[in-house]
């Protein structure tokens, strides 16, 4: 991690993700931990303490649509809020992108914790810890659930490799408990209505960077997927 000097631990903190749906996945944990010791989550950057940006590399533009983000923040709040980028580009290009304008962090990767201490946003006690499985979202109707993340392919064209590291699967047990978590159904008092809470979701759509090794085995085996709700998968392919 490349860091400035420290500042005093902000209680506001604006999110912005850049690319896929496994970053839109990786910004909830980081959004979840950040909460869970005291932050707040804004929705207007101008009420921002500091601004936490993950950053994508591997879509056309992302880097360049990256630099101007960053280099906005400061003219759109007015003041100098501090920046910390983390994912993708921060991995494969730390140091340029630890010497632009404003940004006090780099954090190569999606490690919820040390993108928090990049803020001095440190665990006081215990029930401060980061937490295993995701059981928040901020926005939309579907549960995004990952369920591996890495790929052992050298492919020339790709930088996923070297962006997201090697490939590394989460176990079946921890991802039939986090979607039981996130897709329990709340029905409020009204008959013939169902009302959904702002983390609970009917629908779950699996995320992942790479799956081709069969031998290793399926995410969820059959008899343990038939107790909770149909799963859709969604591929982010490495291109």
């Amino acid at each position: 991690m490349i860091s400035a000097a420290a500042s005093p631990r902000p209680r506001r903190i604006y999110f912005h993700t850049f690319g896929c749906r496994t970053n839109q996945y990786d910004t909830e944990r980081i959004r979840q931990l950040f909460e869970l010791r005291g932050c707040e989550t804004v929705g207007n950057l101008a009420d921002a303490d500091a601004v936490v940006v993950n950053s994508c590399t591997v879509t056309q533009g992302a880097d360049s649509e990256l630099r101007r983000y960053v280099r906005a923040v400061g003219r759109l709040t007015g003041r100098d809020t501090p920046v910390v980028v983390a994912g993708c580009a921060a991995a494969v290009a730390a140091e340029a992108i630890g010497g632009l304008e404003g940004v006090r962090a780099v954090v190569p990767g999606q490690d919820p914790e040390a993108v928090a201490n990049s803020l001095g946003v440190v665990a006081r006690h215990e029930s401060e810890a980061a937490p295993t499985l995701l059981d928040r979202a901020s926005r939309g109707t579907r549960a995004w659930l990952k369920v591996q993340d890495g790929c052992d392919l050298n492919c020339s064209y790709c930088i996923i490799r070297v962006a997201r590291g090697r490939n590394r699967s989460r176990s079946p047990d921890e991802i039939v408990e986090e979607r039981q978590t996130r897709t329990s159904v709340r029905p409020f008092e009204e008959p013939r209505q169902i009302v959904f809470s702002k983390w609970i979701y009917r629908e779950s759509a699996v995320t992942f960077v790479f799956i081709h090794e069969p031998e290793r085995g399926w995410i969820l085996d059959r008899e343990r997927s038939n107790t909770i709700p149909p799963v859709r998968a969604v591929q982010n392919p490495p291109s």
